[in-house]
């Protein structure tokens, strides 16, 4: 009988000790930014092309209606589950709306079109850049200077809202 203690013992101690890791996502956000430069886009609709990317519609110290930029990040998930980026929203002091975008370029073409939804495998990065997937920030309501912040809402489907704070910083040089 003794030993059946100490064996069921041993054995719930062993349970108890052994690493649990849950199978959980594990969310974060790095490296982001929202540029200072405004694009006008009149109009803009969820998909429009625009040929050569911007080429001389960069305007600066424009805000209202239809100003645009865009913002960059990187979002890891260094957890063991994977996790679904399903949206972002903007503070309506900053921007009317927020939308996840990817550029594709056809036949020397580069079209913005909208991305419903962003998969984030267990330890994986997924990065948002220039000519890349970006959020779309729309109609701007105020002119951004370097080093303020616009506060973005992350949906994520297991791991709730995510509040970033994205600051105003001009495009790193190579």
């Amino acid at each position: 009988m003794r030993w059946i203690s100490i064996i069921w013992i041993a054995a719930l101690f062993l349970v108890a000790c052994s690493p649990n890791t849950p199978a959980e996502p594990r969310i974060q956000v790095e490296n982001a930014r929202v540029s200072p430069v405004l694009v006008n886009m009149p109009g803009m609709s969820s998909e429009m092309n625009m040929p050569g990317m911007a080429n001389g519609m960069e305007m600066s110290g424009m805000s209202g209606g239809d100003a645009t930029t865009a913002g960059y990040l990187v979002i890891a998930n260094d957890g063991n589950a994977p996790d679904t980026l399903l949206g972002v929203s903007v503070s309506s002091l900053d921007a009317m709306s927020v939308q996840l975008h990817e550029t594709r370029i056809d036949n020397g073409i580069a079209s913005m079109v909208p991305i419903s939804q962003i998969e984030l495998p267990p330890h994986s990065r997924v990065e948002f850049k220039p000519g890349g997937r970006h959020m779309m920030f729309v109609g701007i309501k105020h002119d951004l200077t370097t080093g303020m912040k616009i506060q973005v809402a992350m949906q994520f489907a297991k791991s709730g809202t995510y509040i970033v704070n994205v600051p105003v910083q001009p495009e790193p040089t190579p």
